[in-house]
């Protein structure tokens, strides 16, 4: 499978945030076989993303509510702003590094979950699905996509 975003979305956005899902895009898709079939990605105007599944027979759309993934960005979120604060120690940054591990995790496994009877992810992907999902949904300001990754 490959992953693209609604060319209409990417077109509209402002190019540093269109070179955020560019860069988050070859990420995810260097995980995956160019075969079977592409997922098409979309913001919604209400927080939440849906993905158009098109193979060789068929295409079928589906929606992520944001009430689904509103618990999940919202945590990411303020670990990112965490992060992005000056004056931790070590220790502070590596418990926050991996509470967005953690994050990461668990919104990659619902995900998952979501989408399992339609495509099989792993978990790896998942993951790096979340990030998109996160930076379609969310402005991010570009020192926290550039200093921390968000991955």
């Amino acid at each position: 499978m490959m992953f693209r975003v609604e060319s209409v979305l990417l077109n509209d956005a402002r190019p540093e945030r269109a070179q955020e899902w560019r860069l988050a895009l070859m990420d995810l898709n260097s995980e995956c076989d160019a075969s079977a079939c592409t997922v098409i990605l979309d913001a919604t105007t209400e927080g939440g993303v849906t993905d158009r599944i098109d193979t060789a027979e068929t295409s079928e759309s589906l929606a992520f509510e944001p009430a689904a993934l509103r618990r999940h960005f919202r945590e990411y979120a303020k670990i990112i702003r965490q992060l992005s604060r000056a004056g931790y120690g070590y220790r502070d940054m590596e418990t926050l590094d991996y509470a967005k591990k953690l994050a990461h995790d668990e919104a990659g496994e619902t995900i998952a979950d979501t989408l399992s009877p339609h495509l099989t992810l792993s978990h790896r992907v998942a993951r790096k699905l979340f990030t998109l999902f996160f930076l379609l949904c969310h402005e991010t300001p570009a020192n926290l996509v550039n200093r921390h990754g968000l991955r």
